[in-house]
């Protein structure tokens, strides 16, 4: 039996928390082509200062999902190497909590889940941090209602609020923060990378040796080692591989019994592991064109 695969192509929809740096979906880019993963494909829909609502209401995220191609990148350029006629793999929703209300957040992450789902691909949220400009919730707050909107739509997250918490416990003088104090640095959006890398199934980023200009190479390894364990119970690694398990044994029983056509078929090579139907840049001036800063 074939193992599954981990996604090809994958989406990101989000604001300048994804963007900043030249954005985390090229960061995540840059660790897969490290891994000599050469298939992998990236794209972004993206706001400066949009929280989910926004981006559903006034941008073509929610066309992109199921046509790619339909809208810009931050770099102002289309979604290339997808074939005619596939779609994403993986959907990553980044919502901006302190820009909005946790009663928003869940309504418009409902509707982004849907469409994914409608077009066979899997939503992860991106979990995010506070900052103090809009304190009226914190760090833990965040995760918590990021948490809480992922169980209620069976969705994982990438916790990289909380992997930027065990850093500063762990590395205080590695600094995640851009100057304004909101947006993450390099080692910031860096450590975001890693936490998505293993939130979509490809496993820990230890030993890959990407890391964007002005991050350190001791200080990447640092930064490899405390994103593990950040996605959220029920990952997605853990979930197909029960999957694929629960597969293998039911393609077993069915040809022991005789009965071919009720065996449960194995994943094909290069088959994506994300089903349809899943329970569960420069620094202030990196806003894409026309798009208000954060």
């Amino acid at each position: 039996m074939a193992a599954p695969v981990a996604p090809r192509r994958v989406l990101f929809i989000g604001n300048s928390l994804t963007y900043f740096n030249g954005g985390v979906d090229a960061a995540l880019l840059g660790l897969r082509r490290s891994s000599g993963d050469q298939d992998f494909v990236v794209h972004s829909v993206v706001q400066g200062g949009a929280s989910l609502k926004r981006l559903w209401q006034k941008t073509k995220a929610k066309q992109e999902i199921g046509a790619p191609g339909t809208a810009k990148g931050h770099d102002g350029s289309c979604v290339a190497g997808i074939p005619a006629g596939a779609a994403y793999d993986a959907v990553v929703l980044q919502e901006d909590l302190p820009e909005t209300t946790v009663e928003l957040f869940g309504s418009f992450a409902a509707k982004f889940v849907g469409r994914c789902r409608e077009h066979g691909a899997t939503p992860v949220l991106y979990g995010t941090w506070a900052y103090d400009r809009l304190g009226w919730i914190d760090d833990a707050g965040v995760e918590a209602a990021t948490l809480d909107v992922g169980r209620g739509l069976g969705v994982d997250v990438a916790k990289v609020g909380a992997a930027r918490a065990r850093l500063r416990a762990a590395l205080p003088d590695v600094n995640l923060w851009a100057d304004d104090m909101e947006h993450p640095s390099p080692e910031g959006t860096y450590l975001a990378a890693l936490v998505l890398h293993a939130a979509l199934g490809f496993g820990s980023a230890r030993g890959l040796g990407y890391a964007p200009e002005g991050v350190a190479g001791e200080v990447a390894e640092s930064l490899q080692r405390v994103a593990e364990g950040g996605v959220a119970d029920g990952s997605l690694i853990a979930r197909f591989a029960a999957a694929a398990a629960g597969a293998a044994a039911g393609a077993a029983a069915g040809a022991a019994a005789g009965a071919a056509d009720g065996a449960a078929a194995a994943p094909g090579q290069g088959e994506s592991i994300f089903p349809a139907e899943e329970g569960g840049g420069a620094q202030a001036a990196q806003a894409p064109p026309g798009a208000a800063e954060k």
